[in-house]
């Protein structure tokens, strides 16, 4: 079945080792990375020929575009703000450090070439995003002042990886000269502000087309196919392909649509990434490994002293206080992810040699494996040195991102959710609308209402709403099997996420009491109640004996059956 069975054979071995992965609660990559080990060459058992790995290698090429263009998606300089001295300054000057300190390594102690010795500077200068995030989420450190400055540097470090994209292969031409390299730099120019001119206007354009048809088959293929697009275009003109679906994703990252299409673009993109990682590990020997056993512990040794001062070095220049400056010394050592694609590109340039490329693989993975140990030894670690240079006393800080805080999400902009954010508006309440619908969503924005267009259903979509300080989701449109996905989604993201739903029908309400909503309401009921108390108006009934009987008539309905907490232990309470 020629390259459908080398793709099952290497889907099953990255299954196989995500699983492995999980269990030992280490990223997937770890996981992709070993099934590639298992089908590669150097392992006994069942093996992708050569043909079928270079297969594999060239749909990778495809997981590390999409991976840019994702990139691009979620670039935005908001974020940055809050931390901006030390990722926009910071950041780029830890890379040159690192670089510059990468080279020598390289080329004093190792006794590479120079070319080589440039490409390990770049390979080493990069920390890993995904393992570091994921430590930093089981340490309970996400949310903290640290982890605010440990994100914006790790955004920064990988836009510093485009301009190399860039770079790094005009310099490694044979008997290169100055001409090359800013030719092709010139062309990057060029390419970015032809890009800037059209693709601001015209991209944009083309997904609000697209978004209208209301399709999300046809949003997903109009962003794979601009992401993949522009990177095509990006190759033709002799660039990276990568580099041109990154500015893909930066130039549609600043439109509303942008958190859909990074939502609908990421199953596609972590299948392909798989690919990446999993060609990547068929070209680890670990017999090659265990005979350099002391060259790879010497370089890995080497890799953390180094790149740990740096960053101490630049927290501390920086005006980081010296428990975080530690902490990211400790912390960042660890080898990126896009690190990877460098080697894969010096690979196929034949500017690194095998030796070469098993060592900075080998020290990749093992570093990676390092940080979560790294991680937890570092407060001892400040304990010692307070103790020693009489430092500042450890603190906890949280961070505050400045973004909407203690508000109400509205999942809908039609007439119900409309209502809601007027009487919100009144009382001074911040919410924030989530609407997937173009029309209504355009409508919400028209009439000044905070709003992210897209499924609230998909993860990236809802996070854009801030729902982790939020008071409570309101589900305006009434409950249906495609809300439960959602309920279910925020249940398990969000534990004291408060949720307010609807039903059409008691039918419904079973499900609901499942997915343990907070609140259900009844329009219909409600609608009768109302119509019941006006009618009641014309006779002369007390007020409180009417508000009695109705109350006591809604509890009846809403516990009835099925029927989950009443209004009056929950909503009547909080008013609502």
């Amino acid at each position: 079945m020629g390259i459908t069975a080398d793709l099952i054979t290497v889907m099953l071995a990255a299954l196989l080792g995500a699983i492995i992965a999980r269990a030992l609660r280490q990223p997937y990559i770890l996981g992709y990375i070993l099934g590639g080990m298992l089908v590669g060459p150097y392992t006994a058992g069942p093996t992708v020929s050569g043909t079928g790995q270079h297969n594999i290698e060239l749909l990778a090429n495809i997981g590390v575009a999409l991976l840019l263009f994702a990139l691009g998606l979620d670039f935005s300089l908001k974020k940055l703000k809050p931390v901006r001295t030390i990722a926009l300054l910071g950041a780029p000057v830890q890379v040159c450090m690192t670089m510059a300190a990468g080279w020598a390594i390289a080329h004093y102690a190792l006794g590479w070439e120079n070319i080589p010795s440039v490409w390990f500077g770049a390979f080493m200068a990069f920390s890993n995003t995904m393992m570091i995030l994921k430590t930093l989420e089981n340490r309970g450190k996400m949310g903290t002042y640290l982890s605010a400055v440990i994100v914006g540097v790790l955004i920064m470090q990988d836009i510093c990886t485009i301009p190399l994209l860039v770079v790094l292969p005009a310099l490694s031409m044979p008997d290169v000269g100055l001409l090359p390299i800013v030719w092709a730099l010139g062309k990057g120019v060029l390419f970015l502000a032809a890009m800037f001119v059209l693709g601001t206007q015209l991209i944009p354009w083309v997904l609000s087309v697209v978004a209208a048809a209301q399709s999300r088959e046809l949003f997903m293929l109009a962003c794979a196919t601009i992401g993949l697009g522009v990177g095509y275009a990006t190759f033709l003109l002799g660039l990276s392909f990568p580099f041109g679906a990154f500015v893909a994703g930066v130039l549609i990252s600043e439109s509303d649509y942008a958190r859909q299409a990074l939502g609908d673009i990421a199953p596609l993109r972590d299948l392909f990434c798989m690919l990446f990682f999993a060609s990547i590990g068929m070209l680890i020997n670990f017999s090659f490994i265990f005979r350099n056993i002391i060259p790879v512990l010497e370089l890995i040794a080497a890799i953390i002293v180094v790149k740990g001062v740096i960053f101490w070095l630049v927290a501390t220049i920086f005006g980081i206080r010296q428990q975080k400056a530690l902490m990211m010394g400790f912390g960042m050592f660890s080898i990126g992810e896009l690190s990877f694609l460098l080697v894969n590109i010096a690979d196929e340039m034949n500017v690194i040699t095998y030796q070469q490329s098993a060592l900075m693989l080998a020290a990749a993975i093992l570093t990676m494996l390092l940080t979560p140990v790294s991680f937890a030894i570092a407060p001892m670690v400040f304990r010692i040195c307070r103790k020693a240079f009489r430092l500042e006393s450890v603190e906890a800080s949280s961070y505050a991102s400045g973004n909407k805080r203690d508000h109400v999400i509205i999942i809908g902009a039609g007439r119900v959710g409309l209502a809601i954010a007027s009487i919100l508006t009144e009382f001074l309440i911040p919410f924030v609308i989530v609407e997937y619908n173009l029309p209504k969503f355009l409508n919400a924005k028209k009439k000044g209402y905070p709003a992210v267009f897209g499924d609230a259903a998909v993860h990236e979509v809802f996070d854009a709403a801030d729902p982790a300080d939020a008071h409570l989701t309101i589900i305006t449109a009434p409950a249906t099997t495609g809300c439960y996905p959602l309920i279910g989604s925020i249940r398990s993201r969000y534990h004291g996420m408060e949720i307010v739903a609807s039903v059409n029908s008691d039918s419904q309400v079973e499900q609901l009491k499942k997915c343990e909503i907070d609140v259900v309401i009844n329009p219909v009921l409600e609608a009768s109640l109302e119509m019941t108390r006006l009618a009641l108006e014309h006779f002369d009934i007390a007020d409180k004996d009417v508000n009695s009987m109705l109350a006591a008539y809604r509890i009846k309905q809403y516990t009835a059956g099925s029927l989950l907490h009443s209004l009056e232990g929950a909503g009547m309470k909080k008013g609502l």
